[in-house]
Protein backbone atom coordinates (compact mmCIF):
# COMPACT_ATOMS: atom_id res chain seq x y z
CA UNK A 1 0.00 0.00 0.00
CA UNK A 2 1.44 3.37 -1.02
CA UNK A 3 2.14 6.08 1.58
CA UNK A 4 -0.39 8.36 -0.13
CA UNK A 5 -3.13 5.74 0.17
CA UNK A 6 -2.24 5.07 3.81
CA UNK A 7 -2.44 8.78 4.56
CA UNK A 8 -5.76 9.03 2.70
CA UNK A 9 -7.25 6.20 4.76
CA UNK A 10 -5.87 7.59 8.03
CA UNK A 11 -7.25 11.07 7.35
CA UNK A 12 -10.55 9.53 6.29
CA UNK A 13 -10.67 7.52 9.52
CA UNK A 14 -10.09 10.71 11.51
CA UNK A 15 -13.08 12.40 9.90
CA UNK A 16 -15.19 9.24 10.18
CA UNK A 17 -14.42 8.87 13.89
CA UNK A 18 -15.46 12.46 14.58
CA UNK A 19 -18.75 11.78 12.81
CA UNK A 20 -19.44 8.56 14.71
CA UNK A 21 -18.49 10.04 18.08
CA UNK A 22 -20.59 13.16 17.60
CA UNK A 23 -23.59 11.19 16.33
CA UNK A 24 -23.59 8.82 19.30
CA UNK A 25 -23.75 11.85 21.59
CA UNK A 26 -26.38 13.68 19.51
CA UNK A 27 -28.90 10.81 19.44
CA UNK A 28 -28.45 10.31 23.19
CA UNK A 29 -29.21 13.94 24.08
CA UNK A 30 -32.92 13.22 24.80
CA UNK A 31 -31.83 10.44 27.17
CA UNK A 32 -29.39 12.72 28.99
CA UNK A 33 -32.00 15.50 29.17
CA UNK A 34 -34.52 13.12 30.75
CA UNK A 35 -32.01 11.58 33.17
CA UNK A 36 -30.62 14.89 34.42
CA UNK A 37 -33.92 16.77 34.21
CA UNK A 38 -32.55 19.53 31.97
CA UNK A 39 -34.72 22.44 30.87
CA UNK A 40 -33.95 23.89 27.40
CA UNK A 41 -32.18 26.91 28.91
CA UNK A 42 -29.96 24.72 31.09
CA UNK A 43 -29.14 22.43 28.17
CA UNK A 44 -28.28 25.56 26.20
CA UNK A 45 -25.86 26.71 28.89
CA UNK A 46 -24.31 23.23 29.07
CA UNK A 47 -23.78 23.23 25.30
CA UNK A 48 -22.35 26.73 25.62
CA UNK A 49 -19.56 25.28 27.77
CA UNK A 50 -18.45 23.27 24.74
CA UNK A 51 -18.48 26.50 22.75
CA UNK A 52 -16.28 28.20 25.33
CA UNK A 53 -13.83 25.31 25.19
CA UNK A 54 -13.75 25.45 21.40
CA UNK A 55 -13.24 29.21 21.40
CA UNK A 56 -10.36 28.89 23.86
CA UNK A 57 -8.69 26.53 21.39
CA UNK A 58 -9.19 28.84 18.39
CA UNK A 59 -6.17 31.08 18.90
CA UNK A 60 -3.54 28.43 19.75
CA UNK A 61 -4.76 25.80 17.25
CA UNK A 62 -3.00 27.33 14.23
CA UNK A 63 0.20 27.83 16.23
CA UNK A 64 0.10 24.23 17.52
CA UNK A 65 -0.37 22.84 14.01
CA UNK A 66 2.36 25.03 12.50
CA UNK A 67 4.83 24.23 15.29
CA UNK A 68 4.18 20.48 15.66
CA UNK A 69 2.93 19.66 12.20
CA UNK A 70 -0.57 18.49 11.34
CA UNK A 71 0.10 14.75 11.68
CA UNK A 72 1.52 15.02 15.20
CA UNK A 73 -1.28 17.37 16.28
CA UNK A 74 -3.86 14.85 15.04
CA UNK A 75 -2.07 12.01 16.84
CA UNK A 76 -2.19 13.93 20.12
CA UNK A 77 -5.88 14.83 19.91
CA UNK A 78 -7.75 12.08 18.02
CA UNK A 79 -7.79 9.31 20.70
CA UNK A 80 -8.61 11.73 23.56
CA UNK A 81 -11.42 13.22 21.49
CA UNK A 82 -13.02 9.78 21.06
CA UNK A 83 -13.22 9.48 24.84
CA UNK A 84 -14.33 13.04 25.57
CA UNK A 85 -17.04 13.04 22.89
CA UNK A 86 -18.80 10.10 24.56
CA UNK A 87 -18.24 11.20 28.15
CA UNK A 88 -21.33 13.50 28.29
CA UNK A 89 -23.59 10.47 27.76
CA UNK A 90 -22.35 8.84 30.98
CA UNK A 91 -21.99 11.76 33.40
CA UNK A 92 -24.00 11.47 36.63
CA UNK A 93 -24.56 15.18 37.31
CA UNK A 94 -25.09 18.47 35.50
CA UNK A 95 -21.74 19.76 36.80
CA UNK A 96 -19.87 16.88 35.21
CA UNK A 97 -21.82 17.46 31.99
CA UNK A 98 -20.37 20.98 31.87
CA UNK A 99 -16.85 19.67 32.46
CA UNK A 100 -17.16 16.94 29.83
CA UNK A 101 -18.53 19.27 27.16
CA UNK A 102 -15.96 22.01 27.83
CA UNK A 103 -13.06 19.53 27.67
CA UNK A 104 -14.37 18.03 24.46
CA UNK A 105 -14.71 21.51 22.95
CA UNK A 106 -11.06 22.33 23.62
CA UNK A 107 -9.75 19.11 22.09
CA UNK A 108 -12.12 19.34 19.13
CA UNK A 109 -10.94 22.88 18.39
CA UNK A 110 -7.36 21.72 17.91
CA UNK A 111 -8.27 18.44 16.18
CA UNK A 112 -10.51 20.20 13.65
CA UNK A 113 -7.71 22.52 12.56
CA UNK A 114 -5.08 19.77 12.51
CA UNK A 115 -7.15 17.26 10.55
CA UNK A 116 -8.30 19.79 7.93
CA UNK A 117 -4.73 21.03 7.55
CA UNK A 118 -3.48 17.46 7.03
CA UNK A 119 -6.24 16.95 4.44
CA UNK A 120 -5.21 20.14 2.65
CA UNK A 121 -1.55 19.05 2.74
CA UNK A 122 -2.58 15.71 1.21
CA UNK A 123 -4.31 17.56 -1.63
CA UNK A 124 -1.10 19.50 -2.30
CA UNK A 125 1.09 16.39 -2.06
CA UNK A 126 -1.03 14.36 -4.50
CA UNK A 127 -2.53 17.09 -6.67
CA UNK A 128 -6.02 15.68 -6.08
CA UNK A 129 -8.88 17.93 -4.82
CA UNK A 130 -10.46 15.57 -2.29
CA UNK A 131 -11.58 17.85 0.55
CA UNK A 132 -15.26 17.11 -0.07
CA UNK A 133 -14.50 13.38 -0.01
CA UNK A 134 -12.70 13.71 3.33
CA UNK A 135 -15.72 15.53 4.70
CA UNK A 136 -17.89 12.75 3.26
CA UNK A 137 -16.07 10.42 5.67
CA UNK A 138 -17.33 12.64 8.51
CA UNK A 139 -20.90 12.54 7.21
CA UNK A 140 -20.66 8.79 6.65
CA UNK A 141 -19.43 8.38 10.20
CA UNK A 142 -22.32 10.50 11.44
CA UNK A 143 -24.74 8.26 9.53
CA UNK A 144 -23.17 5.13 11.01
CA UNK A 145 -23.21 6.68 14.47
CA UNK A 146 -26.85 7.74 14.15
CA UNK A 147 -27.98 4.29 13.01
CA UNK A 148 -25.81 2.62 15.63
CA UNK A 149 -27.17 4.94 18.29
CA UNK A 150 -30.77 4.26 17.25
CA UNK A 151 -30.07 0.52 17.53
CA UNK A 152 -28.43 0.99 20.94
CA UNK A 153 -31.39 2.99 22.23
CA UNK A 154 -33.67 0.08 21.35
CA UNK A 155 -31.68 -2.50 23.33
CA UNK A 156 -33.61 -3.97 26.28
CA UNK A 157 -30.84 -3.24 28.78
CA UNK A 158 -30.05 0.24 27.51
CA UNK A 159 -27.11 1.48 25.49
CA UNK A 160 -24.44 1.78 28.21
CA UNK A 161 -22.44 -1.38 27.52
CA UNK A 162 -22.71 -1.05 23.74
CA UNK A 163 -21.41 2.52 23.94
CA UNK A 164 -18.35 1.43 25.92
CA UNK A 165 -17.60 -1.35 23.41
CA UNK A 166 -17.84 1.15 20.55
CA UNK A 167 -15.54 3.52 22.44
CA UNK A 168 -12.91 0.81 22.88
CA UNK A 169 -12.94 0.02 19.16
CA UNK A 170 -12.65 3.69 18.18
CA UNK A 171 -9.73 4.39 20.50
CA UNK A 172 -7.87 1.24 19.44
CA UNK A 173 -8.23 2.00 15.72
CA UNK A 174 -7.25 5.64 16.26
CA UNK A 175 -4.01 4.60 17.92
CA UNK A 176 -3.34 1.97 15.25
CA UNK A 177 -3.57 4.38 12.29
CA UNK A 178 -1.38 7.12 13.77
CA UNK A 179 1.73 6.01 11.78
CA UNK A 180 -0.32 6.17 8.57
CA UNK A 181 -0.84 9.92 8.79
CA UNK A 182 2.70 10.36 7.50
CA UNK A 183 5.59 12.50 8.72
CA UNK A 184 4.70 15.58 10.70
CA UNK A 185 6.22 18.62 8.99
CA UNK A 186 6.23 21.76 11.15
CA UNK A 187 5.77 25.09 9.41
CA UNK A 188 7.27 27.61 11.82
CA UNK A 189 6.47 31.23 11.11
CA UNK A 190 9.61 33.21 10.49
CA UNK A 191 10.14 36.61 12.02
CA UNK A 192 8.39 39.19 9.89
CA UNK A 193 6.90 36.56 7.61
CA UNK A 194 3.23 35.86 6.98
CA UNK A 195 1.54 33.77 9.61
CA UNK A 196 -1.58 33.53 11.70
CA UNK A 197 -1.78 37.34 11.92
CA UNK A 198 -2.02 37.53 8.14
CA UNK A 199 -5.34 35.69 8.32
CA UNK A 200 -6.82 38.46 10.45
CA UNK A 201 -5.70 41.01 7.86
CA UNK A 202 -7.41 39.33 4.92
CA UNK A 203 -10.92 40.75 4.27
CA UNK A 204 -11.73 37.79 2.01
CA UNK A 205 -10.75 35.30 4.72
CA UNK A 206 -12.65 37.20 7.41
CA UNK A 207 -15.76 37.09 5.21
CA UNK A 208 -15.28 33.35 4.62
CA UNK A 209 -15.04 32.82 8.37
CA UNK A 210 -18.29 34.73 8.91
CA UNK A 211 -20.09 32.60 6.33
CA UNK A 212 -18.58 29.46 7.86
CA UNK A 213 -19.84 30.50 11.31
CA UNK A 214 -23.46 30.56 10.13
CA UNK A 215 -23.01 27.48 7.91
CA UNK A 216 -21.88 25.26 10.74
CA UNK A 217 -24.39 26.78 13.15
CA UNK A 218 -27.00 25.09 10.97
CA UNK A 219 -25.21 21.76 11.13
CA UNK A 220 -24.71 22.09 14.88
CA UNK A 221 -28.40 22.85 15.40
CA UNK A 222 -29.46 19.80 13.39
CA UNK A 223 -26.94 17.64 15.21
CA UNK A 224 -28.07 18.47 18.71
CA UNK A 225 -31.72 19.51 18.37
CA UNK A 226 -33.18 17.37 15.56
CA UNK A 227 -33.90 14.40 17.82
CA UNK A 228 -35.37 16.63 20.53
CA UNK A 229 -37.61 18.38 17.99
CA UNK A 230 -38.86 15.17 16.40
CA UNK A 231 -39.41 13.53 19.80
CA UNK A 232 -40.67 16.44 21.89
CA UNK A 233 -42.56 18.49 19.29
CA UNK A 234 -43.55 16.04 16.55
CA UNK A 235 -44.20 13.09 18.90
CA UNK A 236 -41.88 10.44 17.46
CA UNK A 237 -40.27 7.86 19.76
CA UNK A 238 -36.62 8.34 20.76
CA UNK A 239 -35.53 5.64 18.30
CA UNK A 240 -37.67 7.12 15.49
CA UNK A 241 -36.41 10.62 16.26
CA UNK A 242 -32.85 9.46 15.60
CA UNK A 243 -33.82 9.01 11.94
CA UNK A 244 -33.87 12.77 11.41
CA UNK A 245 -30.15 12.98 12.03
CA UNK A 246 -29.60 9.71 10.14
CA UNK A 247 -31.31 11.09 7.02
CA UNK A 248 -29.37 14.33 7.35
CA UNK A 249 -26.08 12.43 7.60
CA UNK A 250 -26.93 10.05 4.77
CA UNK A 251 -27.70 12.85 2.32
CA UNK A 252 -24.60 14.76 3.45
CA UNK A 253 -22.47 11.70 2.74
CA UNK A 254 -23.93 11.08 -0.72
CA UNK A 255 -23.60 14.70 -1.80
CA UNK A 256 -20.06 15.09 -0.47
CA UNK A 257 -18.82 12.00 -2.30
CA UNK A 258 -19.61 13.79 -5.55
CA UNK A 259 -18.81 17.25 -4.17
CA UNK A 260 -15.71 17.80 -6.30
CA UNK A 261 -17.69 17.08 -9.47
CA UNK A 262 -20.51 19.40 -8.40
CA UNK A 263 -18.10 22.25 -7.64
CA UNK A 264 -16.24 21.70 -10.91
CA UNK A 265 -19.53 21.80 -12.84
CA UNK A 266 -21.23 24.77 -11.18
CA UNK A 267 -18.41 26.68 -9.47
CA UNK A 268 -17.76 27.49 -5.82
CA UNK A 269 -19.90 30.64 -5.69
CA UNK A 270 -23.02 29.00 -7.17
CA UNK A 271 -22.66 25.98 -4.89
CA UNK A 272 -22.50 28.22 -1.82
CA UNK A 273 -25.45 30.34 -2.96
CA UNK A 274 -27.63 27.31 -3.68
CA UNK A 275 -26.61 25.75 -0.39
CA UNK A 276 -27.89 28.69 1.63
CA UNK A 277 -31.23 28.73 -0.19
CA UNK A 278 -31.72 24.97 0.22
CA UNK A 279 -31.11 25.27 3.96
CA UNK A 280 -33.89 27.85 4.19
CA UNK A 281 -36.26 25.68 2.13
CA UNK A 282 -35.42 22.56 4.13
CA UNK A 283 -36.33 24.13 7.45
CA UNK A 284 -39.60 25.25 5.89
CA UNK A 285 -40.38 21.58 5.21
CA UNK A 286 -39.29 20.55 8.72
CA UNK A 287 -41.52 23.07 10.45
CA UNK A 288 -44.56 23.10 8.15
CA UNK A 289 -44.85 19.44 7.11
CA UNK A 290 -48.23 17.93 8.10
CA UNK A 291 -46.69 14.55 9.04
CA UNK A 292 -43.67 13.95 11.31
CA UNK A 293 -41.95 11.69 8.78
CA UNK A 294 -42.09 14.50 6.22
CA UNK A 295 -40.21 16.59 8.76
CA UNK A 296 -37.59 13.84 8.78
CA UNK A 297 -37.34 14.24 5.00
CA UNK A 298 -36.91 17.98 5.50
CA UNK A 299 -33.63 17.32 7.27
CA UNK A 300 -32.49 15.67 4.04
CA UNK A 301 -33.21 18.90 2.14
CA UNK A 302 -31.17 20.86 4.69
CA UNK A 303 -28.32 18.37 4.20
CA UNK A 304 -28.50 18.85 0.44
CA UNK A 305 -27.74 22.52 1.00
CA UNK A 306 -25.22 22.12 3.82
CA UNK A 307 -23.14 19.30 2.38
CA UNK A 308 -20.67 21.26 0.27
CA UNK A 309 -20.53 24.49 2.28
CA UNK A 310 -17.78 23.56 4.74
CA UNK A 311 -15.56 21.68 2.24
CA UNK A 312 -15.69 24.61 -0.21
CA UNK A 313 -15.10 27.22 2.50
CA UNK A 314 -12.21 25.20 3.97
CA UNK A 315 -10.59 24.78 0.56
CA UNK A 316 -10.95 28.51 -0.14
CA UNK A 317 -9.40 29.29 3.24
CA UNK A 318 -6.37 27.17 2.43
CA UNK A 319 -5.91 29.07 -0.85
CA UNK A 320 -6.35 32.62 0.44
CA UNK A 321 -3.74 34.92 -1.06
CA UNK A 322 -0.90 36.03 1.21
CA UNK A 323 -1.85 33.67 4.04
CA UNK A 324 -0.13 30.36 4.96
CA UNK A 325 -2.51 27.43 4.29
CA UNK A 326 -2.45 26.30 7.94
CA UNK A 327 -3.41 29.79 9.13
CA UNK A 328 -6.17 30.19 6.54
CA UNK A 329 -7.61 26.77 7.27
CA UNK A 330 -7.31 27.37 11.01
CA UNK A 331 -9.37 30.54 10.74
CA UNK A 332 -12.15 28.89 8.72
CA UNK A 333 -12.02 25.73 10.86
CA UNK A 334 -12.19 27.82 14.04
CA UNK A 335 -15.24 29.63 12.68
CA UNK A 336 -16.82 26.28 11.78
CA UNK A 337 -16.10 24.92 15.24
CA UNK A 338 -17.49 28.07 16.86
CA UNK A 339 -20.62 27.85 14.72
CA UNK A 340 -21.20 24.17 15.40
CA UNK A 341 -20.67 24.68 19.13
CA UNK A 342 -22.36 28.07 19.56
CA UNK A 343 -25.43 27.38 17.41
CA UNK A 344 -26.99 24.74 19.69
CA UNK A 345 -26.87 26.79 22.92
CA UNK A 346 -28.33 29.82 21.15
CA UNK A 347 -31.17 27.59 19.98
CA UNK A 348 -31.65 26.43 23.56
CA UNK A 349 -32.05 29.99 24.82
CA UNK A 350 -34.52 30.88 22.06
CA UNK A 351 -36.43 27.63 22.62
CA UNK A 352 -36.79 28.39 26.32
CA UNK A 353 -38.57 31.65 25.59
CA UNK A 354 -40.41 30.98 22.34
CA UNK A 355 -40.43 27.22 21.76
CA UNK A 356 -38.23 24.88 19.76
CA UNK A 357 -40.14 25.40 16.50
CA UNK A 358 -39.44 29.14 16.58
CA UNK A 359 -35.80 28.46 17.43
CA UNK A 360 -35.41 26.19 14.41
CA UNK A 361 -37.09 28.83 12.23
CA UNK A 362 -34.28 31.18 13.27
CA UNK A 363 -31.75 28.55 12.17
CA UNK A 364 -33.52 28.28 8.82
CA UNK A 365 -32.95 32.01 8.34
CA UNK A 366 -29.22 31.36 8.75
CA UNK A 367 -29.44 29.87 5.26
CA UNK A 368 -30.49 33.27 3.93
CA UNK A 369 -27.58 34.85 5.81
CA UNK A 370 -25.17 32.43 4.12
CA UNK A 371 -26.61 33.09 0.66
CA UNK A 372 -26.55 36.86 1.22
CA UNK A 373 -22.97 36.75 2.47
CA UNK A 374 -21.83 34.82 -0.59
CA UNK A 375 -23.69 37.19 -2.91
CA UNK A 376 -22.07 40.25 -1.31
CA UNK A 377 -18.59 38.70 -1.01
CA UNK A 378 -15.87 40.36 -3.08
CA UNK A 379 -14.28 37.38 -4.75
CA UNK A 380 -10.65 37.54 -5.90
CA UNK A 381 -10.11 37.48 -9.66
CA UNK A 382 -10.97 34.08 -11.08
CA UNK A 383 -12.94 32.94 -8.01
CA UNK A 384 -16.39 34.46 -8.65
CA UNK A 385 -17.62 31.50 -10.65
Amino acid sequence: MSPALKSFLAIGWGFLLIGVAFALWFVHIPVVVARLGLEPWLLGIALLSASVGGLLAMAPSAVIVMRLGASRAVALTLPPFAVLAQLPVHVPTVAWLFVALASGGVVMGVLNTALNTRASDWEVETGRPMMSVFHAFYSGGALVGALLGAWMLGLPGGSGVALLVALGVMVALSVAVIPWFGPSVPHPVREGGPGARAALGSPFLIALAGIALFSDSVEGAVNEWSALYLHGVRGLTEAQAAWGFAVFSGVMTAVRIFGALVVARFGERRVLLAGGMLIFAGFGVILLAPHPMLSVAGFGVVALGSANLVPVLTSLGGRAEGVPPAAGIAMVAAACTAGMLMGPPVIGFVAQGFGLAVALAVVGCFGLVVASGVALLRWPAGRAV
